[in-house]
């Protein structure tokens, strides 16, 4: 395609080049390949998927790092109903034979993205759940057209497709597709939920944590504990929910996060892939500058770069902060995204004289309904291994200093009675948190 590219900032000029089409925000898989869109390649995330996977596997990163679009890409990829083969022909995992004869196509699969569900009210969230699994059932409804489910079942099939279902019953939807779909292709099911954890944060900021934590618990739980019909399940979100609080109900979930070395390369992009991408779009030049801008995230032993950024550096040409304003925000960018209009008449303050003391950080929203936030920050300044530094936030282990650091300041937030003030001046949801960091390397302990 020919287009035009600006020049540096420097320059009022433009180019004319040939080159692919940087299209910002598409998370289709498919449709980025059909349409011949500029991407680059991350399918060897599906070979270090079988080589790693659990029954269930969950995989955390930061917000803008390509979650939901590698997860259509797996659904591409193992889903069953299309020959998909076309879709990879020329990407890294089409050299792994074994891995495409096995697994290419062989899967019925359920794949849903919660990243939406971002709303004032427990039960909109949930309505807008229902429509989520109406969907769902909709792509499944040739199950029907063989005579394989009785009469009870074709009925509750069609109560999930048109929505009319009770809470109680939403909580089974995905286990009972998972049932459907086994009757109908006598395969399990690959079960990929992207953004788990999104409808949790919200309801941290927005009063009915305890609500959806316990539907959440029902609606994951059921389909990725003890399902003799799920062959595995991904989940991708922002953070790990607390044991305690939801990752109990999976069967013995393996969890990948930011400093574990497996799929360090498969969200975001590697140096050496943002270095070719702006020599292929006239930037090579400008590398430098580029990485003082957008470098500075660490997953693994790999420095990796925040591909909403670099795209849209790509396609703007102009060095400036991308990633500030996209959208919804989750728990860490409410309380520093600079700018932001969330912020725009909350009062920001630090070191801030409170009970007993004085906190790190205090945020007081001018409407008192809304929620007041009370930081407490807890530097690790040690000098401290690579190996160390992956023990700092050891999932499996209450004793990860950086996990026992963030639980002091919360305490400390308790002892020193630094949401007295708060208290006082009438805020009745006030919102603590315990963060500890050692370099790029963080834990958030929170508290309502």
């Amino acid at each position: 395609m020919d287009y035009l590219v600006k020049l540096p900032n420097d320059s009022h000029e433009w180019r004319h080049i040939m080159r692919k089409q940087i299209m910002i925000g598409v998370d289709s898989f498919e449709e980025i390949i059909k349409e011949n869109y500029y991407y680059i390649d991350k399918s060897l995330l599906i070979k270090d998927l079988l080589e790693n996977r659990g029954k269930v596997t969950l995989i955390t990163r930061p917000r803008r790092f390509g979650k939901t679009l590698n997860m259509s890409m797996m659904k591409s990829f193992f889903d069953a109903r299309n020959d998909n083969r076309h879709l990879f022909e020329g990407l890294e995992i089409m050299d792994h034979e074994d891995i495409i004869e096995k697994h290419l196509g062989k899967y019925p699969v359920v794949f849903m993205t919660l990243k939406d569900v971002e709303f004032r009210t427990y039960d909109v969230s949930i309505d807008y759940i229902k429509d989520l699994v109406s969907g769902l059932y909709k792509q499944h409804l040739y199950i029907l057209e063989q005579d394989l489910l009785d009469d009870s079942d074709k009925e509750t099939y069609m109560s999930y497709r048109r929505g009319k279902i009770t809470e109680n019953k939403l909580s089974s939807a995905i286990m009972f597709l998972t049932e459907c779909l086994y009757t109908y292709y006598g395969k399990k099911t690959v079960v990929l939920i992207d953004e788990y954890d999104t409808p949790i944060n919200n309801a941290l900021q927005e009063g009915y944590y305890q609500e959806m934590i316990e539907f959440m618990r029902g609606f994951l739980g059921s389909v990725f504990k003890s399902n003799e019909n799920l062959e595995f399940g991904v989940l991708t979100g922002v953070q790990r929910v607390s044991k305690e609080s939801l990752v109990s109900v999976f069967n013995n979930p393996k969890v990948f996060g930011i400093t574990q070395k497996a799929f360090s390369g498969c969200y975001g992009f590697t140096e050496d892939e943002v270095i070719t991408a702006c020599e292929e779009y006239g930037y090579g030049d400008r590398f430098c500058e580029v990485k003082k801008w957008y470098d500075g995230y660490r997953f693994g032993s790999r420095d990796m770069y925040n591909p909403w950024s670099i795209m849209n550096y790509l396609s703007e040409g102009e060095l400036r902060n991308y990633w500030a304003n996209t959208g919804g925000l989750s728990v860490l960018e409410d309380i520093f995204a600079k700018g932001n209009l969330s912020l725009k008449d909350d009062t920001v303050t630090s070191n801030r004289e409170s009970g007993k003391g004085r906190s790190d950080c205090t945020i007081k929203p001018d409407d008192k309904s809304k929620n007041a936030v009370v930081v407490e920050f807890k530097h690790i300044k040690n000098s401290l291994t690579d190996d160390a530094t992956e023990h700092l936030v050891s999932t499996d282990s209450e004793s990860g200093v950086l996990v026992a650091e963030a639980r002091k300041g919360l305490e400390q937030i308790e002892e020193k009675a630094y949401v007295h003030s708060l208290t006082q001046e009438g805020y009745e949801k006030i919102l603590r948190y315990g963060i500890a960091f050692h370099k790029k390397t963080c834990e958030v302990a929170m508290m309502q």
